[in-house]
C-alpha cells in the first residue's frame, strides 16, 4: 500500500498559499468526485423529458428508501443536484475544491474517499429517519450532506486558515463553519419541536453531515483502517470456506499416506502459529478497536491479508 494513503502519512510541507503550487495529481479523490458529480448533473439534464429527470428518479433519496431495500440511493443521491439549481451544484463543488483537496493531503486519497462516503451515508440515513417520524416524503438530492463534514473537518484542523468569501469579503474558516452549524441546527430543533420549517432545504442532511465530520476530528477516527480490517475479514472467511475438505466419494480407493517430510511438518506448525496470531488480532481489533493495534500487529495483519487474497 503506498505511503501517501495511510493515515500516518504527513501532509506534505509547502509555502505560499494553501490552496496553490500543487501538483494535479496530488488529489486524484477530490477531482474524480468532482467529475463524476458534474457528469451525473450532465446526465440528469439529458437523460429527462423536459420536466422529470430518469437518472434523479433512479438514484435520489426519499424517506422510504430502506424500507423498499433500494439501499444504493443512500449514496447515490449524493452525485446528484437539483437541475433547475445551477447554484447547488457550483457551490458544493466549489467548497469541495477548496476544503477537499488540503483534507485529502492530510490523511491521504483512500481516507478522503471512505471519509466523503461515510458523510453522505451519515447525512442520508438521519434525513430519512427525520422525514419518516414527521411523515415528509420528499426526495433529496446534492453532495451538502458530504461538503459539510469536509467544512467542519477543516475547520476544526486549520479553525484560523483565512479564505476569500465570494471573492471579496477575508473570513476565517471556524466562523463559516459556525454560521454553517447555526443555520442547519436551527431548522432541524424546530422540527424536532414540531414547528416545521418547510424551506426547501434538507437541513437534516446537512447536521448529519457535520456531526460526522465533527466526530470524525474529536475521536480522530481513521476509516481506511477498518476498511481494511473488514475486507481482509471477509477476505479471509472465503479462503476459509476454500480450504474445507472436500467429501470423500464413497468407494474410490484411497492414495496411499505420503510419509511427513520434516520440513512439511515445521512449515504446517509455522502456518498454523501464523493463522492463531492473526485470530488474536482480529479479536482484540473486535474488543478493542483497529487503534488498539501496534505497529508489528498492523503489518502482520496487513500481510496475512495479502497473503490470503494470492491464495484465492
Amino acid at each position: 500500500m503506498p505511503i501517501h494513503n495511510r493515515d500516518w502519512y504527513q501532509e506534505r510541507s509547502s509555502s505560499g498559499s494553501s490552496y496553490g503550487g500543487r501538483r494535479a495529481n496530488a488529489t486524484p479523490t477530490c477531482t474524480r468526485i468532482l467529475i463524476v458529480t458534474i457528469a451525473v448533473y450532465v446526465a440528469q439534464i439529458v437523460i429527462s423529458d423536459g420536466r422529470v429527470s430518469y437518472v434523479t428518479q433512479w438514484l435520489a433519496v426519499t424517506p422510504d428508501t430502506i424500507t423498499h431495500v433500494q439501499v444504493w440511493r443512500l449514496l447515490t443521491y449524493a452525485f446528484c443536484h437539483s437541475p433547475l439549481e445551477l447554484f447547488h451544484i457550483v457551490f458544493n463543488m466549489w467548497f469541495l475544491w477548496m476544503f477537499g483537496r488540503r483534507i485529502e493531503l492530510k490523511y491521504g486519497s483512500r481516507e478522503f474517499l471512505l471519509f466523503y462516503l461515510v458523510a453522505a451515508l451519515c447525512a442520508s440515513v438521519l434525513y430519512c429517519l427525520l422525514h419518516s417520524v414527521f411523515d415528509q416524503v420528499r426526495p433529496m438530492v446534492g453532495a451538502s450532506g458530504s461538503v459539510m463534514a469536509v467544512v467542519i473537518l477543516f475547520a476544526m484542523l486549520y479553525p484560523r486558515e483565512r479564505i476569500l468569501l465570494f471573492f471579496l469579503i477575508p473570513i476565517e474558516v471556524r466562523w463559516i463553519a459556525l454560521l454553517f452549524v447555526i443555520q442547519d441546527l436551527y431548522p432541524v430543533l424546530r422540527m424536532l419541536g414540531s414547528t416545521g420549517m418547510n424551506d426547501g432545504v434538507a437541513h437534516a442532511a446537512h447536521v448529519g453531515g457535520l456531526a460526522f465530520g465533527f466526530c470524525y476530528w474529536l475521536y480522530k477516527w481513521r476509516l481506511e483502517y477498518h476498511w481494511q480490517w473488514l475486507t481482509g475479514w471477509l477476505r479471509m472467511k472465503r479462503h476459509g470456506r476454500k480450504v474445507q475438505p472436500r467429501r470423500r466419494v464413497a468407494n474410490a480407493p484411497e492414495a496411499p499416506a505420503s510419509k511427513p517430510t520434516l520440513a512439511g511438518v515445521a512449515q504446517k506448525k509455522l502456518t498454523g502459529a501464523f493463522d492463531e496470531e492473526i485470530d488474536r488480532i482480529l479479536e482484540k481489533v473486535a474488543t478493542k478497536g483497529v487503534e488498539s493495534l501496534n505497529e508489528r500487529e498492523r503489518a502482520l495483519l496487513e500481510s496475512a491479508s495479502e497473503r490470503y487474497e494470492t491464495e484465492e
